[in-house]
């Protein structure tokens, strides 16, 4: 913190010096696929020492936090917003002001809500010792993360990515080393315990390298202007956390912790999935909002939208479809404890894809304040997947169908946001038909191919009696069907010659 006189100028703060939109969504995914990569080994080695119940134990906590990181009341989320169009408008009293006054209350107000987390596992009748135990730490864990996130909203919007990509790298590495060894080594409680260690580690490098300096102070005027921006997206945060964790949530609710430990794999898949669009996302929603902000142009924002939503029609059915084959060998030799979830989690993969699609509509329908059709959309995709997860909860005692059931909601979802954003640029019916069967299309054909796929192997090889050689070959069939795929998606948008341009300028880049 510092007082006036020893605030920097703007010109002098670190994290304020920009980078180009491309630069930072190259380097965001790579930090995302190296989390991506370090999550799934810790996720099965932690799985493997703490079995399904412990696993379940962990994703209560995980729960907790996903609804308690929106006690902020939207400021934070009003940050996200407001910055990067003060930043358009090149306003630097106003940046300053919502940087402090932010900052401030959002910390407050996730300090009680951690507080109020721990009081609740302590005082909270009818509950084991080791569940209180895993809350109470939970408690610490949701104001580190929300303070994390506090820097990475003030960082996204100046263009400051080189310092959220390492960021991201060390919070991956430091979660892997101090979780693992906690599981293996205490169990769950270890577990949690390095969970909330590994927080703070990156909160004490971002502390140093953004150069970000507050000064405390509240303001009822700028505290009513990002919480009646803010609260629209905290509603579609939250609308959006209940779309991914009301199955989860039925199942706890009609089973146990054990099958809540089961399903929570197939929820981990999808969440590793859901990191590619979550960082490309993390990238051009700050630049759609900046450049809203600077021309307030919908029009203008149209190749900002379309083509990531093609792109990720294009390319996560590619993703999710690898998944899908190589989940079931992985659980079966990483995993064998958690084998009842690899047809749920195979489902969920491929369900995934719905989640991508929508990531750039949703930010222009959030920066024309359109936030209540994102809200709309998420909340009837939830109601779909809490109907259908019931049912199948109470009837069939089926994860997978709770999981076709999540897949559902989250079609159901995408299609509404992405008729709300394509209506508004192709006019004409057959052109936005055509549009959306674009954005679609894609998964059916991929899923015409996983089964094509598996009928090829038999006809390859046979009775190989080799699980591995069957992957490989049903792995090459998939890919070399899928190639059209990735080739119309770099005709349309142009991001392979992009990403391969990128690529040859690090290269032929001289060395220092």
């Amino acid at each position: 913190m510092s007082d006036e006189h020893t605030t920097p100028s703007p010109s002098e703060r670190p994290y304020r010096r920009r980078q180009s939109v491309f630069s930072g969504l190259f380097m965001m995914l790579a930090s995302s696929y190296s989390d991506m990569v370090l999550g799934m080994v810790r996720g099965v080695l932690v799985a493997r020492a703490i079995g399904p119940t412990g696993r379940g134990l962990m994703r209560i906590v995980h729960l907790f936090n996903k609804y308690l990181s929106n006690a902020h009341l939207g400021i934070l989320h009003g940050v996200s917003k407001e910055l990067p169009m003060a930043v358009g408008r090149e306003d630097e009293a106003d940046v300053q002001q919502i940087e402090d006054v932010g900052t401030t209350a959002v910390v407050l107000l996730e300090s009680l809500a951690g507080l109020g987390m721990v009081m609740w596992a302590l005082w909270a009748p009818d509950i084991q010792r080791l569940t209180r135990i895993t809350i109470a730490i939970g408690g610490g864990i949701i104001l580190s993360g929300q303070v994390i996130a506090l820097y990475r909203c003030v960082l996204r919007a100046w263009g400051t990515y080189s310092v959220l990509a390492i960021t991201a790298v060390i919070l991956s590495v430091s979660q892997f080393l101090l979780i693992v060894f906690g599981a293996t080594t205490y169990g769950v409680t270890g577990a949690m315990w390095g969970w909330l260690a590994a927080m703070l580690v990156p909160l004490l490098y971002l502390h140093y390298a953004s150069g970000l300096h507050i000064r405390p102070r509240l303001r009822i005027g700028m505290l009513g202007r990002l919480i009646r921006v803010g609260l629209p997206i905290a509603g579609i945060i939250f609308a959006n956390v209940l779309l991914r964790t009301v199955d989860g949530i039925i199942i706890l609710r009609h089973f146990d912790a054990y099958r809540f430990g089961l399903y929570s794999i197939a929820m981990q898949i999808a969440a590793y999935l859901y990191r590619i669009p979550e960082a490309a996302g993390f990238v051009l929603m700050p630049r759609i909002w900046e450049r809203y902000g600077a021309r307030n142009e919908v029009a203008a924002l149209q190749r900002h939208v379309i083509n990531p939503t093609v792109a990720a029609a294009a390319v996560m059915p590619v993703v999710s479809g690898m998944i899908f084959i190589l989940v079931p060998n992985a659980i079966r030799v990483i995993l064998p404890r958690f084998t009842p979830c690899i047809f749920a989690a195979q489902v969920l993969a491929m369900a995934g894809v719905f989640l991508a699609l929508p990531v750039a509509a949703d930010g222009l329908l959030v920066a024309v304040n359109r936030e209540k059709t994102v809200i709309f959309a998420k909340l009837v995709g939830a109601l779909c997947v809490a109907g259908g997860a019931y049912w199948a909860a109470v009837t069939t005692q089926s994860l997978g169908r709770v999981a076709i059931s999540a897949g559902i909601g989250y079609g159901v979802a995408s299609l509404i946001s992405l008729y709300a954003v394509l209506g508004g640029y192709y006019l004409r019916r057959l052109r936005l038909l055509r549009e959306l069967i674009v954005c679609y299309l894609p998964l059916l054909w991929t899923l015409g191919v996983l089964k094509l796929s598996g009928l090829g192997v038999g006809w390859l090889v046979g009775d190989s009696q080799s699980i591995w050689l069957d992957m490989v070959v049903r792995m090459a069939v998939f890919l070399a069907l899928e190639w059209p795929l990735l080739w119309y998606a770099d005709r349309r948008t142009g991001v392979g010659k992009r990403i391969r341009q990128r690529l040859q300028r690090e290269l032929n880049r001289p060395k220092s």
